[in-house]
């Protein structure tokens, strides 16, 4: 903080609360005004890089979602019954020795294929995040390595949801983002899709509005 003179002239009309204001004889300053006179305290003006930093500070998350429970965990769950259903009806047609077979089977092709689709299930459930701030939506993917894809509010033209039948009876689904020039961002299998949506949507008419 420098000193300066004190400008005499452009004096606040009372009763002016004590804090920053214009400094007349030098447009890039500020002057510290006590209450009652000018100060020789000065400090220069917020200039547009600091302002741009202060506004991207100000980015903060509005919602986040994660992958469906019964999405991730419906594949091995549908496996492992088909599985189990396969072996009753080797054992009722070909009796002890169908039975034997496919227990054999199970445990060399499906047991191994379904720890693999329930590995497969606990990764996007703890792994997979989608996050909405209010600027852009942020998708972070980890399977066998992470990505990272984002699109900014600004750039959505148009939202669509995917639900079949049974991702409607359990809430899931995808919620689908479109950009300008074709990029596409699909957040696949999330909870409570709709509700999700309904924030996108809110936060893609806010930024439009500030534009």
């Amino acid at each position: 903080m420098d000193d300066h003179a004190v400008p005499a002239e452009a004096t606040p009309p009372e009763p002016t609360p004590a804090g920053w204001y214009p400094d007349v004889s030098d447009p890039h300053t500020l002057r510290w005004w006590d209450g009652s006179g000018w100060t020789p305290s000065v400090r220069p003006r917020a200039s547009a890089p600091v302002a741009a930093k202060a506004e991207e500070v100000a980015e903060h998350v509005i919602a986040v979602a994660r992958v469906d429970p019964f999405f991730a965990f419906a594949p091995p769950t549908l496996f492992a019954l088909l599985s189990l259903a396969g072996t009753l009806v080797f054992s009722q047609v070909w009796g002890e020795n169908g039975l034997a077979a496919a227990t054999a089977l199970v445990f060399l092709f499906a047991g191994p294929f379904c720890t693999l689709l329930v590995v497969r299930g606990i990764i996007l459930l703890t792994s997979n995040r989608f996050t909405l701030t209010n600027r852009r939506v942020v998708a972070r993917y980890r399977l066998i390595s992470r990505r990272t894809h984002q699109l900014l509010l600004a750039e959505v033209e148009s939202i669509h949801v995917k639900q079949d039948l049974l991702a409607r009876a359990a809430g899931y689904g995808t919620l689908v983002l479109r950009g300008t020039g074709g990029l596409g961002l699909p957040i696949t299998g999330i909870r409570n899709v709709l509700g999700f949506h309904g924030q996108v949507q809110q936060q893609v008419e806010g930024a439009a509005k500030r534009r």
